[in-house]
């Protein structure tokens, strides 16, 4: 309702549900702002990361899972599995500290190393250039370890039988992970790109505790411009992009899965 009107704060007179109906009905209006030249910049932010993160995530977890399904040394894969899931368990304001002892313009450890390089260190946290990487770097290693222990289970489900029948035929391994291993994981695959999408369109904590709300125009995505209207009292515009929001994720959510049911029918 409220992404309709030209909302009031209540009042102790006025509560709630009464300012709610009696605020002024603008239609539209609140939703103008989210084609300006500033909000398409943050929405191609938002997708642009969400394409790139799931796309590497993929591929990067998937690797790391066949690796690992490889090794002999059952100590050695617990070793690689706990590592790579821990980072998975912090939050991202941890995380962020973590990110600053190498980045801190001032001790940062990039800074030292520059400079015994004789090279002039770089103020990371007012060059908006090198966050779309430095941001995807931080993605993979906080998220990858949980994709690819999801991946590890669901390769260590397969009947090795069936590897040792593609052997005896003559199968290398490329033709044993096309046409035995990926198919098989497909459903996991599907599982986990739906839930990268779904995250992706909520992105916020990475950019907000990684660089304290955004050095520039490449770390602004969708859910800093909400919250920044929020922040500056616009409830209408704010209600508006999250009500917007919430449509495109219903919207991509069935699309995806109805992909996947219909790949599923083919598989």
């Amino acid at each position: 309702v409220m992404s309709f009107q030209k909302y009031k704060v209540p009042t102790r007179k006025m509560p709630f549900p009464i300012n709610l109906f009696n605020s002024e009905w603008v239609g539209l209006d609140n939703f103008k702002f989210l084609f300006t030249s500033e909000s398409a910049q943050m929405i191609r932010n938002t997708l642009g990361y969400n394409i790139v993160w799931i796309i590497l995530g993929l591929v990067v977890a998937v690797s790391f899972a066949i690796m690992m399904s490889e090794l002999t040394k059952k100590f050695l894969a617990k070793c690689y599995q706990t590592l790579m899931f821990f980072p998975y368990f912090l939050s991202w304001v941890v995380a962020s500290y973590f990110l600053l002892a190498f980045m801190d313009p001032v001790s940062g450890l990039f800074v030292y190393l520059q400079r015994a390089m004789g090279v002039k260190p770089i103020d990371w946290y007012n060059s908006p250039q090198y966050w779309p990487v430095i941001l995807t770097i931080c993605n993979l290693w906080k998220n990858v370890g949980y994709s690819t222990v999801l991946y590890l289970s669901a390769i260590t489900g397969i009947d090795h039988t069936q590897y040792e029948a593609a052997a005896v035929d003559g199968a290398t391994k490329w033709q044993q992970f096309r046409n035995i291993t990926l198919p098989l994981l497909m459903a996991s695959v599907n599982n986990v790109v739906v839930l990268s999408i779904i995250g992706g369109l909520k992105v916020f904590d990475i950019v907000v505790a990684t660089t304290g709300g955004g050095p520039g125009y490449a770390t602004e995505v969708f859910n800093t411009m909400i919250y920044n209207s929020y922040s500056y009292q616009k409830y209408g515009e704010a209600t508006a992009g999250t009500t917007l929001l919430a449509v495109i994720i219903l919207v991509i959510t069935l699309c995806t899965y109805q992909t996947i049911a219909k790949n599923e029918v083919e598989l």
